[in-house]
């Protein structure tokens, strides 16, 4: 059984054979630790075929490329080691798979929501994995809440390096019957919230030594091609693309860049309302739903890229969702 300590040299391997314009590279030390076979029998790293070798260590579960009785455990990793990072809307869904991920991955968690007892549930399942967390009940909508939220994180940690801005609530409600508080309502949770955050956030990382710092958005592919009768969640989701951008152009400075990730079908407490309790394959293969897991792999490869690079949109989305790639 093999142990992989470090997942995500995975893209930095990869990264080390494109830098090579496609050429055989040399196997990174990371790997010649957790898999020795890779070494020449002279004792020097061997060489890289390509790229298809590296994508043969299958990470986050699941069997080694050509034999099926090889797994592979995984288990804490360093790729994040020590990284503090705020999750917010954690307590469920895509939210909880982020904070999972990121856990995994070394970041000391903090997880904000509003339900205390769904939060407890997700920070014991962190520690009893070996991961941080420290949940911290939280209001994103209410200005006084989220300063305290920073202020608790500082305190305790004494920086903020990541923040992902997830909480959000959906919206099917055609535009005659949408009132004018509830159009504030989703505005207040799903743009107000993140600006509120990303305030906090901006602060801390300015001031902190290192400087800088990441703040990843979860957008949603509704922002790229709509859905019927979601206006609030539509506007919200092209406001928090405009709010990614500015925010990324006015971090440079302090070191602090922004990225927006746009999740297409995913299994979280909005597809659960729709009746879907279970991800993957539906009656058709257009009803895939993905994983929280799936788009929590996306923002750890966010978080483990060198500060100087900045992986600014992503959207990840099921193969068949004809919705999306279909519409229009």
């Amino acid at each position: 059984m093999w142990r992989i300590k470090a997942l995500w040299h995975l893209h930095c391997c990869v990264l080390a054979v494109c830098s090579t314009g496609g050429r055989p590279a040399r196997t990174p030390v990371c790997l010649i630790r957790f898999f020795p076979e890779l070494r020449e029998a002279g004792g020097e790293p061997t060489y890289l075929i390509g790229i298809r070798q590296i994508l043969d260590i299958v990470i986050y579960g699941g069997l080694a490329h050509g034999n099926p009785q090889r797994r592979i455990e995984v288990t804490m990793t360093e790729e994040l080691s020590d990284r503090v990072v705020i999750v917010t809307g954690a307590s469920n869904g895509i939210g909880r798979g982020i904070a999972e991920a990121l856990a995994a991955a070394g970041a000391k968690t903090v997880l904000a929501a509003r339900r205390t007892e769904m939060l407890q549930g997700v920070a014991s399942g962190i520690r009893s994995g070996g991961g941080t967390a420290l949940p911290v009940t939280t209001d994103v909508t209410r200005e006084d809440q989220v300063v305290q939220l920073f202020r608790t994180t500082y305190e305790t940690y004494g920086r903020v390096d990541i923040l992902v801005n997830n909480a959000g609530v959906p919206t099917h409600v055609p535009i005659e019957d949408v009132t004018l508080t509830y159009w504030q309502e989703v505005l207040d949770v799903n743009l107000t919230a993140a600006f509120l955050c990303s305030r906090e956030a901006v602060k801390i990382m300015k001031s902190q030594t290192p400087q800088g710092g990441r703040i990843i958005n979860v957008g949603s592919v509704s922002a790229k091609t709509p859905r019927p009768d979601s206006l609030p969640y539509t506007a919200t989701k092209f406001a928090l693309q405009g709010m990614t951008h500015q925010l990324t152009m006015d971090g440079r400075k302090y070191g602090v860049v922004a990225s927006i990730l746009h999740p297409g079908a995913t299994l979280s407490s909005f597809s659960t309302r729709r009746g879907r309790t279970k991800a993957g394959p539906g009656a058709t293969p257009d009803d895939y739903v993905m994983a929280a897991e799936d788009v929590a792999k996306v923002v750890v490869l966010m978080c483990s890229l060198p500060p100087e690079v900045n992986l600014y949109e992503a959207i990840i989305l099921p193969n068949h969702m004809r919705s999306f790639i279909g519409r229009g």
